[in-house]
């Protein structure tokens, strides 16, 4: 299939595209920043196409006379942006993927684990991030059901392959910096929530069965990994992995956690603090031959390898660098 994927060399996305390039796929990539240190190269069998995408003019431009089998669509955050995707892509592809998010679902304990038919967050009363996809997902559905536009949504669970799950930071190196710098490790309430990480190429291996499938047409899906781990886990295992000797762990409290305005919105770090376990019984019925086979400390041994490769792809961020500093200050 001509297969194209917008942010072909995100964290999330580069292991869908070596994987549909290995499966004998067509792909293209469009953006206008395909080459960054922070990155994974891009094979060398795919057509990128440069360009400011969010430009939809000059992208229509630059799509003239192209149609594809299927659209992946790993960078659509809005309202906007959906509709605007809606705009490019109707007469351009025969199924287009709408990469949203689990974060929409209400975090209530009766709802455990989450299901495609789980209640939504108010979109009025959500972050920036989560309304965003919640817009986005009503804009797509709305095309559906009007003129048949042929979207699928696939919520990830926190997927991983360039970054590392940190409890208390951001997708950044800037964490796991201070944990080698200082021995010290801060981990946001009592850490013994439920999360669910996925690693990339799991993702991908899923969401291949996924394109050109009509089946998979005008649904919605979850995709992540079956291992339920608490931040107490996660930490402990990147410390293993690491080999920092007898580290400390600080516990920063829960009302604490919520006031760090800089860390993200509040709907995001209250589910650093409630518990993310998913169901994947739907993929599953569709790709029964699909389970993630990537445990979380397989996996985040090889992302600190390839990090540690080279210093480039190692982002620092000053601000968040100064506030651990300053609660580890507070607190130890």
């Amino acid at each position: 299939m001509k297969v194209l994927v917008t942010g072909g060399n995100g964290n999330i996305s580069w292991w869908f595209v070596k994987l549909a390039v290995k499966y004998g796929h067509q792909v293209y990539v469009i953006g206008r920043s395909l080459e960054k240190p922070t990155r994974r190269e891009i094979p060398k069998e795919v057509v990128q196409i440069h360009c400011d995408y969010r430009n939809i003019e000059g992208t229509q431009q630059v799509l003239n006379g192209l149609t594809f089998d299927v659209v992946c669509d790993f960078i659509c955050y809005n309202k906007e942006q959906a509709q605007n995707a809606i705009k490019l892509f109707k007469a351009r592809t025969l199924h287009y993927i709408f990469i949203s998010s689990e974060s929409i679902y209400q975090r209530k304990t009766e709802f455990l684990p989450f299901k495609e038919t789980t209640p939504v967050n108010d979109s009025k009363t959500s972050g920036k991030y989560i309304s965003g996809k919640i817009e986005a997902e009503a804009i797509f559905k709305n095309a559906f059901e009007k003129f048949a536009f042929p979207v699928t949504i696939i919520r990830p669970s926190y997927t991983y392959d360039t970054l590392i799950p940190t409890s208390i930071g951001l997708n950044c190196y800037t964490a796991i910096n201070r944990y080698l710098l200082d021995n010290v490790v801060l981990i946001a309430g009592d850490g013994i929530n439920l999360w669910t990480f996925t690693h990339a190429k799991d993702f991908g291996r899923a969401l291949i069965g996924v394109i050109g499938n009509p089946e998979a047409v005008g649904e919605d899906y979850n995709i992540t990994s079956d291992e339920w781990l608490t931040w107490n886990d996660v930490t402990a295992i990147i410390v293993e992995t690491l080999q920092l000797p007898n580290p400390k762990a600080i516990h920063i409290p829960r009302e604490k956690v919520l006031g760090f305005e800089f860390l993200g919105d509040t709907n995001m770090l209250t589910h650093k603090l409630s518990h993310s376990i998913y169901d994947n019984s739907k993929i599953k019925k569709m790709r029964p031959d699909w389970s993630a086979e990537i445990g979380f400390r397989e996996g985040i041994t090889k992302t600190l390898q390839w990090l540690q490769e080279n210093s480039l792809r190692q982002r620092i961020n000053p601000s968040l660098d100064a506030l651990i500093i300053n609660l580890t200050r507070s607190f130890i």
